[in-house]
């Protein structure tokens, strides 16, 4: 009796190491560059909102969680891991200088 279900062993394909190796700097890009980008829009928008320095404070941190979450779904979900890289590292430049120019103010 066969299972029609599942091919033989012979024809199954296992993942390769290009693959899995893809699937662990995606994973590594989404923490490291998730919590960077989070952290540094979180300073950002500290600086940025209007209102009182708590109500700022406060505001930016709950949006710190979703941006960190978007970022994370966004790196898995880019066809190209140098595309997600490069705009990561954009992102991260530009809200670095956007929170040094606030840091002034």
């Amino acid at each position: 009796m066969t299972n029609s279900a599942y091919p033989p062993a012979k024809s199954r394909r296992r993942a390769g190491w290009g693959r899995r190796g893809e699937v662990a700097l995606r994973t590594l890009m989404a923490i490291g560059l998730g919590y960077a980008l989070s952290a540094l829009a979180t300073t950002a928008l500290a600086h940025w909102l209007p209102g009182s320095r708590l109500e700022r404070t406060v505001t930016a941190t709950l949006l710190s969680f979703a941006i960190f979450v978007a970022l994370v779904i966004w790196a898995f979900a880019t066809p190209r891991l140098s595309r997600a890289l490069g705009l990561g590292l954009m992102a991260c430049f530009a809200l670095a200088a956007l929170n040094a120019w606030g840091a002034g103010r």
